[in-house]
């Protein structure tokens, strides 16, 4: 890395900058992903959806919906957790979101430490805060709506991440079996969105990527 810096003339401060991210990558522990463990990929298609439904279903349950969606239909549940949700860690100083961008994704926090950036140029307010773990969900919107990030994401330390695949979530929902479930389910985006539109001070907060006040 160093010779190839050297090849390319780069400035002395920011070839540092480079060696001291690259070596912190390289050392650091990074916690294996679904991904990683080869084996897991050689199991039968139902073991394989068992484990990862496993895996899912603590983070998942912290969210009434789909405590609700156990209820009435526990084998979409199982179809939902294992088809639109991914694994993902990003290192120290990743980028998960930004503002401005359109929403693909919702995310349930495993673990780590992310900072939050909001700035008039895209959202109402300024502000930056850190998350953890306790936030639990993040980016609820974009399984509701057509939701544009309102601020920007990045990881202070390693932090682990289960992603909601929005478009596919919407899609898998929306084919349950039970009569009833769709009907409901439009409901309940239809009172979220309900609770987005009419978010305003000086009765709650701004709405965000971190929740939309009740």
């Amino acid at each position: 890395l160093r010779k190839f810096l050297r090849q390319q003339s780069i400035g002395a401060s920011l070839s540092m900058s480079v060696q001291r991210q690259a070596t912190d990558r390289l050392t650091s522990h990074k916690p294996l992903m679904v991904s990683d463990v080869s084996a897991i990929s050689v199991l039968s298609t139902s073991l394989r959806s068992e484990l990862i439904f496993e895996i899912c279903k603590p983070f998942a349950f912290q969210h009434g919906f789909y405590r609700f969606l156990q209820a009435f239909d526990d084998r979409l549940l199982n179809t939902v957790l294992v088809d639109s949700i991914d694994f993902h860690f990003a290192a120290a100083g990743d980028v998960i979101f930004e503002a401005g961008a359109t929403a693909a994704a919702t995310y349930l926090v495993d673990s780590g430490t992310m900072e939050y950036q909001q700035t008039t140029q895209h959202s109402r307010i300024c502000n930056n805060e850190m998350l953890t773990a306790d936030q639990k969900i993040i980016s609820e919107a974009a399984l509701w709506t057509h939701w544009v990030h309102v601020g920007t994401l990045i990881a202070h330390e390693p932090t682990q991440l289960l992603t909601i695949n929005a478009s596919k979530h919407c899609e898998l929902v929306a084919g349950s079996k039970v009569d009833v479930f769709p009907g409901m389910v439009a409901e309940y985006a239809r009172l979220y969105q309900e609770r987005l539109a009419t978010a305003a001070p000086p009765n709650t907060a701004w709405p965000s990527d971190t929740g939309v006040p009740l």
